[in-house]
């Protein structure tokens, strides 16, 4: 579309949100191009007026532009439901609960002007290679991240700001995908991959050599990318510097690309949180939000967005962003369950919050709901426990639960202590406003060890494991210094220590470079025993 015509005005209005006000953009033609100028702060949004589109049929989208300096929009597009995001001019960041796909391709145009593309179909079949198929339903430009006040037109979008639009294009390409040079970064293997408007993305299998073979590979692609496999997570290579080992990715035990990948370890600057094993096995219950284990995480759909958050972290790469979609919802997460605090007598986990935030935890115990108190101030149901020194001041802090021992305060006759469906959410009165945020890193229900702590150090570094260095002790933030103190196996004697305890373990890699400390809460010894007391249902009457 070349908007020549005066009906091709038309084609983009002020975007209005469900239930919301229209954005402050006027729509106009101006010298055969569409401008969209800004009135007043908020959005800036339009809404493209388009039928839906397939992206197989269509699957590339380009357009000339010329933009103010103080325009700050960026593309989003409703596929399935769903809103994916590519930055243009606006804030890095997306709108929360929206996928990042990567940054708009722009290259230099004449007379002032530049181009601009979108690989619509390599991208979103990126993030959706198994759908049958991918509809766009809702195309939108504009600016729903308010870092920094940007929404009152405070670094941008003011009144006055512009930007045009000519030689719209939604097209169907046909092109050779193109693979490589594949590379490590950090503790990730990447296989770029590029011009994918017409790729098979079904049936891919990637085989890293000397890693187990991983199957669904487009699973793992990473739009504006290409392949990315968290390599150090499970299937450490331990490479030397300058060593190289080699890739292929097939279809059906055919050939789709091959090549060699090389070490440098340069490019790792902090290694990766180490884990351990107890007792040889993986404690299923930990989650440091590290590698990918996200998806034991659920949300409300209708209430919350989650999502993982590279930006800030208690210990390590990334947390988990939780951001309320609604007013006056319940704001809801649900961590991995059941959880048996007999087995897990403690509950330890890194939040980060401010005070606008309304939840507690919840939990179902033997078909009744009970609560643990958070950041609410009301809660209609019983209440068995109140966190203690909680700070909501937007800063990391450490949250520790004497779970068993308040469920045996609550009901000294229970003995069952497997704890369904936990929640954390606003109940009662709900008092968390639309985009409203929280954070939650190293969730780590505690288990139980007796005698001695049989721990194996799991580095998940590209260049493998060359020293330990660990303390136990009481406190939860002890940082281990860099001095070697074992190899991978340490057995801990545990003679005359009870209660909760902590281990503290920092890794070298084969680079000789010091990982940051992770943080594992063990109870040794024997279970706490309460003191028989008449259960009490508390009632909460406080203020919001």
């Amino acid at each position: 579309m070349d908007f020549s015509k005066p009906d091709d005005a038309k084609t983009a209005q002020p975007y209005a949100a469900p239930g919301g006000v229209t954005s402050g953009a006027v729509v106009s033609l101006q010298n055969g191009a569409l401008n969209i100028a800004n009135r007043a702060p908020g959005s800036f949004g339009v809404q493209l007026n388009i039928t839906p589109l397939d992206v197989d049929a269509i699957t590339d989208l380009t357009f000339d532009f010329k933009a103010s300096a103080d325009a700050r929009v960026n593309w989003f597009f409703r596929a399935n439901g769903n809103y994916y995001g590519v930055h243009f001019t606006g804030p890095t960041g997306v709108r929360p609960g929206a996928v990042s796909l990567g940054d708009a391709e722009i290259s230099a145009g004449k007379d002032g002007w530049k181009r601009a593309h979108i690989p619509l179909r390599g991208w979103l079949r990126a993030v959706l290679p198994d759908a049958k198929s991918v509809v766009v339903d809702e195309i939108l430009i504009g600016n729903w991240d308010n870092e920094g006040y940007l929404m009152a037109g405070i670094g941008g979008n003011g009144p006055g700001a512009h930007w045009q639009m000519d030689d719209l294009k939604l097209e169907k390409r046909a092109e050779t995908p193109m693979f490589g040079p594949a590379r490590f970064d950090g503790q990730r293997f990447v296989l770029p991959a590029r011009d994918l408007s017409s790729f098979d993305f079904s049936g891919l299998k990637l085989q890293i050599e000397g890693t187990s073979e991983i199957k669904n590979a487009q699973n793992f692609l990473v739009p504006a990318v290409g392949f990315v496999v968290d390599v150090g997570a499970n299937n450490p290579l331990a490479l030397k510097d300058g060593q190289s080992t080699t890739w292929k990715l097939t279809r059906a035990d055919k050939a789709v690309a091959n090549g060699e990948v090389t070490l440098n370890t340069a490019d790792i600057k902090t290694p990766p949180l180490p884990t351990i094993l107890l007792d040889g096995k993986p404690v299923a219950a930990w989650d440091d939000m590290e590698f990918g284990a996200l998806k034991s995480w659920q949300s409300n759909a209708q209430s919350a967005y989650i999502e993982p958050d590279i930006s800030t972290a208690a210990t390590g790469a990334r947390s988990l962003r939780l951001t309320n979609k609604v007013t006056a919802s319940t704001f809801s997460l649900y961590p991995p369950s059941p959880l048996d605090a007999a087995n897990f007598p403690v509950l330890t986990f890194a939040y980060r919050a401010d005070d606008r935030v309304r939840v507690d935890l919840h939990f179902i115990w033997e078909k009744k709901r009970y609560s643990v108190r958070f950041l609410d101030r009301d809660n209609p149901d019983t209440r068995v426990a109140t966190l203690a020194d909680v700070k909501a001041d937007n800063q990391w802090h450490i949250a520790t639960l004497n779970l068993l021992e308040s469920l045996q305060k609550a009901r000294p006759d229970a003995t069952d202590f497997n704890l369904t469906q936990l929640q954390i959410s606003d109940a009662g009165w709900t008092g968390n406003a639309r985009g409203v945020q929280w954070w939650l890193d190293d969730w780590r229900p505690t288990p139980r060890v007796e005698e001695t702590i049989n721990a194996t150090v799991i580095n998940r570094d590209l260049s493998g494991l060359n020293g330990v260095s660990y303390i136990l002790d009481r406190k939860a933030e002890t940082i281990p210094d860099e001095t070697t103190r074992s190899g991978a196996d340490l057995q801990i004697p545990l003679a005359g220590k009870s209660g909760l305890w902590w281990l503290h373990v920092r890794a070298r890699d084969g680079a000789e470079k010091w990982s940051e400390t992770a943080h594992f809460p063990l109870w040794c010894g024997a279970l706490p025993v309460a003191p028989v007391a008449k259960p009490v249902e508390a009632k909460q009457t406080d203020a919001k």
